[in-house]
């Protein structure tokens, strides 16, 4: 177990920086995912154009992590989170003035996703770093419902303000640079990131279940927010309709986070990570048959999220567990690594799935890449590894 912090009083004024800047990181990516699928849809680009466009952002988290710990250090926390977040905005009015230029939108999408790897990746750095390993389900909870939050209001603004006009692109623009003032007056951790940061891809191989946690939940995540406002509209439910579901989904994970959190604390992480794949499954089936009707969606959605991203809250805690000081700037690093492969991997295959079967052949393929996972789990766990 890591010794990176002993005491069992959790050092608050440590964590609300970090923690705030993934919630208005959550806002951001709630708002553009939906918003930006729906403008792409209705600029005329097919279901494999949209997936291939979010998988630009997820791209950079691939290609862009491994230098950032060495910019972390020589930058520190603060300085390198303020830059991540004005890097964001500044894209958010690029593809607003790129309109129906679709090629633009490929390199901007890559812009957004490495400023907001670069935010992940520090901010989950410093979390693991100060939180009291006694204490560390619970916290990852709360920073897990944090982001969650976010996720859950950014398609209520394109509810509100509509999906057309600067107006929606200029709330993302705004609430992202909002979270320059907790930053500011947060304790930054210790340093704690060392050239072990390197050599992340040499721990992949040792823990597949806790970097697979963040793959797993990237790729199921970014299909369902990517094509369920498309869903919607080929349903004819509406672009709100769409907007609605992914909320539904984002107030299941800011219910169900803390207790999955604190759950993992006392039953332990393996056993809970074990339960919500498992349940990931099931919720994943069950939308698959009630998919016909828009509030039994709602219901299973709500559900859905709790579980899929207790797998990536679950996942974010063995990594401060299993993992000391000197490899755990390298741990979050490959934890944000295998993050991006998720959401590139997924949304690309589910768009060409969906271009060859439909929007049935989605469901099967998120279950099946569910199945393999727990099957992944049920095997560590019987041979006693992470």
């Amino acid at each position: 177990m890591s010794a990176i912090s002993t005491a069992s009083k959790v050092p608050w004024r440590d964590l609300v920086g970090p923690i705030a800047a993934v919630a208005v990181t959550g806002i951001a990516f709630g708002h553009s995912l939906p918003l930006f699928s729906i403008l792409l849809e209705l600029y005329g680009a097919s279901d494999s154009a949209i997936g291939l466009n979010t998988g630009a952002a997820a791209l950079a988290a691939m290609l862009v992590t491994p230098f950032f710990p060495p910019l972390i250090i020589r930058m520190g926390h603060k300085p390198f989170i303020l830059c991540c977040l004005l890097a964001m905005p500044i894209t958010y009015g690029a593809l607003y003035l790129a309109g129906d230029n679709i090629p633009l939108w490929y390199p901007l999408r890559f812009l957004f996703g490495a400023a907001a790897a670069g935010l992940f990746v520090a901010s989950e750095i410093w979390i693991n770093s100060v939180a009291p390993p006694s204490l560390r389900g619970r916290i990852i909870g709360i920073y897990g419902t944090c982001l969650a939050v976010g996720f859950a209001l950014g398609p209520l603004l394109i509810d509100v303000f509509g999906y057309e006009g600067f107006i929606t692109l200029g709330m993302g623009m705004g609430i992202l640079e909002s979270d320059a003032v907790p930053i500011r007056f947060s304790t930054t951790p210790p340093a704690a990131v060392t050239d072990a940061a390197k050599s992340f891809f040499s721990l992949l191989p040792k823990a597949p279940v806790t970097f697979g946690a963040a793959a797993i939940f990237a790729g199921i995540e970014s299909a369902l927010l990517v094509f369920l406002p498309v869903f919607a509209l080929e349903n004819g439910w509406g672009a709100e309709i769409g907007a609605r579901a992914i909320t539904a989904y984002g107030f299941g994970i800011v219910a169900f986070q803390y207790l999955i959190g604190r759950l993992s604390d006392t039953m332990g992480y393996n056993r809970t990570l074990f339960a919500c794949a498992i349940g990931s499954i099931g919720a994943a089936i069950l939308f698959w048959m009630v998919s016909g009707s828009i509030f039994a969606s709602y219901g299973v959605l709500f559900f859905f999220g709790g579980l899929i991203a207790g797998v990536y809250t679950v996942g974010l805690t063995l990594i401060g567990d299993r993992f000391g000081a000197e490899e755990l700037a390298a741990a979050n690093t490959g934890f944000v690594f295998a993050y991006g492969a998720g959401a590139v991997v997924t949304p690309v295959l589910g768009g060409v799935v969906r271009d060859l079967a439909g929007a049935t052949g989605l469901n099967i393929y998120l279950i099946v890449i569910l199945g393999l996972y727990a099957s992944l789990v049920i095997w560590r766990r019987a041979e006693r590894l992470p």
